[in-house]
């Protein structure tokens, strides 16, 4: 079960991790979690100079985990091959407590999994009102149908996607909304009893 109360965005504030991370006026999208195989993180770093050229003045900002400490330092390589360290704000992983104000300092989140279960990062960003660019993969499109969703292992796709959140300045307040009473306890078990009923009778 999801913690509504802590994915409260009343609850936080991302001012001042803009300003501490020098994003004041600067367009931003975040990458949180682990650099395993199957999130597809490398992907979205070779987007980053794509979504460079479309938006001069953005960053990705890159919450990663060092394990699995392999890929952690392919990620890194990369950026060093593709010359993108001044277009992303590398950071290390995050306290579960601090993480909701680094959702909210980005314009976006980008769940670029190649496969997912439940798809925790893109329930979380949306509670948090943060428009998802999330693949179609695992749980999310059912959960989070309203999510941006983009084909996997394409970087062109998320650059596009970025893009068009820099464009329509996106929001998901009406997804939030819609996201908590799907994932709220007494509505999960209403429909649990309402369909044992429909099978009992």
């Amino acid at each position: 079960m999801m913690d509504l109360d802590f994915w409260n965005p009343r609850k936080y504030n991302g001012d001042k991790v803009k300003k501490a991370l020098g994003l004041n006026n600067i367009f931003s999208y975040l990458f949180y979690g682990r650099p395993g195989i199957t999130k597809g993180v490398e992907y979205l770093v070779e987007a980053v100079p794509i979504i460079k050229k479309l938006i001069p003045d953005s960053k990705l900002i890159l919450i990663l985990s060092e394990d699995p400490r392999n890929r952690f330092n392919v990620i890194k390589k990369m950026i060093k091959k593709l010359k993108i360290e001044k277009n992303i704000v590398f950071l290390g992983s995050k306290k579960r407590v601090e993480l909701p104000n680094y959702i909210l300092a980005a314009n976006c989140v980008v769940v670029p999994s190649l496969t997912e279960g439940f798809g925790y990062c893109a329930i979380e960003a949306s509670m948090l009102n943060k428009t998802v660019i999330s693949t179609r993969v695992g749980a999310i499109p059912e959960i989070n149908p309203d999510c941006i969703f983009i084909e996997p292992k394409s970087e062109l796709a998320i650059a596009q996607s970025v893009y068009e959140v820099f464009k329509t300045k996106k929001t998901s307040k009406k997804v939030s909304d819609n996201l908590r009473k799907k994932l709220d306890k007494k509505e999960i078990l209403q429909s649990y009893l309402k369909a044992i009923d429909g099978v009992l009778n």
